[in-house]
């Protein structure tokens, strides 16, 4: 507990705050939930039968880290009387080390995405790993400096919050969801680069092709990102918990969603180019035919 108690204004303050906190996770616990279930069947087929061993790990991690993430949050935050300071301390690191683990591997699943997209250039390839290394240390970065800095800061308070509380703000938060940020205009760049690179009729058909590359998804998750620097920014503790209570799993969601969405994509453009070539034979082996009947009825 705390040597200094807060006042009875402060007090009613942080557990209205905590409240909220603890809705804020059951309701990112339950969309992440729902969506594994209503995704369960494409991500068999998909992922844990088809992907590469390496988009398996980075699926895995982006979509149930986050869910031990959030039961980590739910335990230290619900009222507990066998929680203790230590405990809440240590969950901080817990917190810490799957957030960057969230993240980065929501990264290499927007690499894997872009390099799809760009029919597997190395070019490409190399560049994403550039944004994607500079994004990680400078969000490991971040993170470290945080739980250095908020250590002493997270306190278990007793009757009648009976939780894990942070007294102190930090403005480090403000950087690191910042650099992931970043790192998603980064991606949209490569994805508009990728579509405009793409032969067509019209202009109009770029839209087209943006929204079948999941663009709508991508701004969505831009925007959770700075929905994510505007919270952070207000300085105040437990509001910076939001960020990684809810948004951080509506963005771990949408990765999950894009990876999908990109393999039914390629999926039915290998059965429609499986048919188009299936027409083409037909066409050649018809095509004698007609000619011998032509001559014969000449």
């Amino acid at each position: 507990m705390s040597s200094e108690s807060p006042s009875p204004e402060a007090l009613g303050f942080i557990e209205d705050n905590i409240i909220w906190l603890r809705y804020l996770i059951l309701a990112g616990t339950t969309v992440l939930l729902w969506d594994a279930l209503l995704t369960i069947q494409l991500e068999m087929r998909y992922i844990w039968r088809k992907a590469p061993w390496g988009v398996q790990l980075a699926f895995g991690i982006n979509r149930y880290g986050m869910g031990i993430l959030l039961a980590n949050m739910l335990l230290t935050s619900v009222p507990r009387q066998s929680l203790d300071t230590p405990i809440c301390r240590g969950s901080l690191f817990v917190v810490a080390l799957l957030c960057c683990a969230v993240d980065t591997m929501g990264n290499v699943l927007i690499i894997y995405r872009v390099f799809l997209l760009w029919d597997r250039s190395p070019r490409i390839m190399k560049r994403m790993l550039i944004g994607a290394a500079v994004t990680f240390a400078c969000t490991a970065l971040f993170a470290i400096i945080i739980c250095v800095q908020q250590f002493k800061s997270l306190e278990w308070e007793a009757a009648p919050l009976m939780s894990c509380v942070l007294t102190k703000p930090n403005r480090f938060y403000t950087g690191m969801w910042t650099t992931q940020a970043l790192f998603e205009v980064y991606a949209a760049c490569l994805i508009l680069g990728n579509t405009l690179n793409i032969p067509r009729t019209s202009d109009w058909q770029i839209w087209n092709m943006l929204y079948n590359d999941g663009i709508i998804i991508v701004i969505i998750a831009f925007l959770l990102r700075i929905i994510n620097i505007v919270i952070s920014s207000l300085q105040n503790a437990l509001y910076t918990l939001v960020g990684i209570s809810f948004i951080s799993a509506m963005i771990s969601t949408l990765n999950s969603r894009l990876v999908l969405r990109l393999y039914q994509r390629q999926e039915k453009k290998f059965w429609q180019s499986h048919e188009i070539s299936m027409e083409l034979e037909q066409l050649d082996s018809t095509t004698p035919m007609i000619r011998d009947s032509i001559k014969q009825s000449l």
